[in-house]
């Protein structure tokens, strides 16, 4: 946490004034789930388990690896195939893509974002336009489009792939996950494809 604090504090230079151009942060995500964690005088794991997963009832899904019997896991590969090793997070980084979860799990987290819930819709909303019909929400990104709106948002850590797409007017989501870490175009190419066809 030093080591974060004071790169932070000497290191950081700001590319462009605050607001005006779009630049994805894993850092960044990392940061701020570990600042609203801190206000809450909690860790990110009991944040996300008392707003997240203990309402949906999503007792499979946690940040924390030691709360995980790896030998229940699919195994993570790299790109060549080869078995690496589970990515363990550190707290301040937590935010960045640690949650372990499951497809039944997810389907939860994925209907909830169906429902008009304040919480739920105020991350859903538009903060940023990226331009080309393309924005950001709080965490999700959007596609704008003549008569759709898609919220999306990918990820991949070490051993892993994944994308998942929702249009909540529909009511409709597709969820790929993958235990080959980067592919993650081919993986948004399938998580498309599927998404155009079940909408079609």
């Amino acid at each position: 946490m030093e080591n974060l604090e004071s790169y932070l504090q000497t290191d950081v230079n700001l590319n462009s004034v605050s607001g005006t151009e779009y630049l994805y942060s894993n850092l960044g995500m990392g940061i701020l789930g570990y600042t609203l964690a801190q206000k809450r005088s909690t860790t990110y794991e009991e944040l996300l388990q008392d707003i997240i997963f203990y309402p949906l009832n999503m007792a499979n899904s946690t940040t924390l690896l030691d709360n995980v019997d790896t030998s229940k896991l699919v195994e993570p590969r790299d790109i060549n195939g080869n078995v690496v090793s589970h990515w363990d997070f550190s707290e301040t980084t937590s935010a960045g893509g640690s949650i372990k979860s499951s497809v039944s799990d997810m389907s939860k987290f994925i209907i909830k974002n169906f429902d008009n819930d304040m919480v739920y819709n105020m991350a859903q909303k538009k903060t940023f336009d990226i331009g080309n019909n393309f924005y950001m929400g709080l965490g999700w990104n959007l596609l704008e489009g003549d008569g759709f709106k898609i919220h999306h948002h990918n990820g991949g850590t070490g051993g892993f792939s994944s994308m998942l797409m929702l249009d909540k007017e529909k009511q409709t989501g597709v969820l790929v996950l993958s235990n080959v870490e980067g592919f993650n175009d081919a993986i948004e190419e399938l998580c498309n494809s599927l998404f155009i066809e079940i909408n079609k």
